[in-house]
């Protein structure tokens, strides 16, 4: 949920798990100037964070019930170009 004004910003970040702890619900305000963010305020009586961390949004599903099969494939029939990439930007154990 977000509201625009201007240059500024008010938005509620949802809670989600990220790598190292739990990311809790937020409420921000941001304030740039042109492309350059100038302010960072917390709206919950919390100190603003140094960092903020959103949710990523979900870009893609697979729905076999509308016929959005996958294929398998084995190891030994992907290219190789393809196992380096998923290395680089997976966890080592995925693949």
């Amino acid at each position: 949920m977000y509201a625009r004004q201007g240059e500024t910003f008010e938005l509620m970040t949802r809670e989600f798990p990220f790598w190292d702890a739990t990311e809790p619900v937020r409420k921000i305000r941001l304030v740039f100037a042109g492309d350059i963010l100038v302010d960072l305020v917390s709206l919950d009586g919390q100190e603003a964070p140094g960092l903020l961390r959103l949710d990523p949004p979900e870009i893609a599903g697979i729905y076999p019930a509308h016929y959005e099969d996958r294929i398998l494939l084995k190891g030994k029939d992907l290219p190789p170009v393809l196992v380096d990439a998923l290395l680089a930007v997976e966890d080592r154990a995925f693949f």
